[in-house]
């Protein structure tokens, strides 16, 4: 989306990151549980180790939701501060 309002955009642009995000967070979980359950417990497969990676791939989007939505709090905080 896009307006005439820079301001607007902005918001749009940081709550669009932390939907995308939280969408990456949700797809890597799911990848982690099919791995998991891929294997049936044979060891030798290197479902394990993949899991593992997926996991620590959703912790990563997990941060960069987090990490959007603060920085769209700081950001509705400034102009709030700037309105007085």
């Amino acid at each position: 989306m896009t307006s005439d309002n820079p301001v607007q955009d902005r918001i749009w642009e940081l709550q669009d990151a932390e939907r995308d995000a939280l969408a990456l967070l949700d797809r890597a979980l799911h990848l982690a549980r099919r791995l998991t359950t891929t294997g049936l417990g044979n060891l030798r497969q290197p479902w394990a180790a993949l899991a593992n990676r997926a996991v620590r791939l959703a912790v990563a989007f997990h941060y960069r939701a987090e990490r959007a939505a603060a920085d769209l709090d700081d950001f509705i905080n400034h102009l709030e501060r700037q309105g007085r």
